[in-house]
This record gives structure tokens, sequence and C-alpha cells, in this order.
């Protein structure tokens, strides 16, 4: 079953984890943002993508670190600016992305 996570629609994964950690290609990406949207511009595969503003700074998070960042990790950095963030939101921001080709999860 598909659910939707701040402007992504995740498929359901009963092996979904908060292992692992998690990049971003910043080199093939361009990223613009406005209020409480980001548009995000995939040069690898020609693609735009219109994302909320929690999963276009989850995304942000990512293209600032030096290598990968657990979902937890990922979610704390949040916590700045959204003191409400958690885990299970993040992750699933996460694998949405992951479905859009923004992001990828490594070992």
């Amino acid at each position: 079953m598909a659910e939707d996570h701040n402007g992504l629609t995740v498929a359901a994964s009963a092996n979904a984890s908060l292992a692992g950690g998690w990049v971003c290609d910043a080199a093939n990406l361009c990223v613009r943002s406005w209020d409480d949207e980001f548009a995000i511009y995939d040069a690898s595969g020609a693609a735009t993508h219109l994302l909320s503003a929690f999963a276009g700074e989850v995304l942000r998070v990512l293209l600032n670190a030096r290598g990968p960042l657990a979902a937890a990790d990922v979610t704390q950095s949040l916590r700045a600016l959204d003191p409400d963030a958690d885990n299970t939101e993040v992750l699933h921001t996460l694998m949405g992305l992951a479905q859009a080709n923004l992001v990828r999860r490594v070992p």
C-alpha cells in the first residue's frame, strides 16, 4: 500500500529500517527553494521534482553531508528547524526521495 509523506508517495515496505546510510549525488542536482517548496532538477535523468519543505530540507541535509548519514543523523540535523521531526517521518521521506532517484541507501 502506498502512503503519502511530505509530498512524496512511498510504497510501504516491511523491510524498511533505520539501518544503513543515505547519500545524495550533489553533482547532478540543481536545487532551488521558495518559502515552503523545493524544485529539484536532476541532470542525470533530465527530471524535475517538486518537493515539500520537509522533503527539501531532508535532501539539503544530505547535500551538505560529507558522507553517508543514517536516518537518525538526518533527524537530529532537522530538529534545529523542526523540533517535532522524528525518525519514522524522515525514513519515509528518504524512501520517497530514493524512489525519485534523488538519494540512495548505502550499507
